[in-house]
């Protein structure tokens, strides 16, 4: 994983993804632990990264370890701009 990622479990079939600047942030614990156990319960895992080039070198890291890993992003608008713009 990229240095800066925090991963709420280890590996899973799938991710959900926060990419959010204050995702790490102790006011987001209440959202980080829902957001983990909603995942949990799908059979997946938590992963908060705080900018989308950490999610970029994620991406690329994992797609080179496990092929197209599946995963849902969830994001503010600042940090999926870029992909948009792309």
């Amino acid at each position: 994983r990229p240095r800066g990622g925090r991963a709420m479990e280890g590996h899973a079939p799938w991710r959900l993804v926060l990419c959010n600047e204050k995702c790490h942030k102790p006011d987001q614990s209440e959202l980080r632990e829902a957001l983990a156990r909603i995942a949990r319960a799908a059979g997946g895992r938590l992963l908060c990264l705080k900018k989308a080039t950490k999610y970029a070198e994620w991406l690329a890291s994992e797609q080179d370890q496990h092929g197209n890993g599946q995963h849902l992003l969830l994001s503010d608008w600042r940090e999926a701009e870029p992909w948009v713009q792309g």
